[in-house]
């Protein structure tokens, strides 16, 4: 299982929860790109995240019950 984010601190809180940084993976587009949306599922024992580009993927995932995590990074 990995978590990609831009945050600091959910890495920091991730590590003191056992989870290994894995360091950058890749640098995001500027913000003119496509937005990939980061959706969490609460329902999950593993901490199940999913990324899309689609807006009716992400909004039928919340209409399901995953919690809209907001947009992860930009696509070229």
């Amino acid at each position: 299982m990995h978590v990609y984010t831009t945050n600091a601190s959910e890495v920091n809180l991730l590590k003191a929860a056992g989870w290994t940084a894995e360091g950058t993976v890749f640098y995001t587009a500027s913000a003119n790109g496509t937005p990939v949306y980061r959706l969490y599922n609460p329902n999950s024992t593993n901490g199940q995240h999913h990324y899309t580009s689609s807006v009716s993927e992400k909004n039928y995932l919340v209409s399901i019950g995953w919690k809209y995590e907001g947009v992860a990074w930009y696509s070229e």
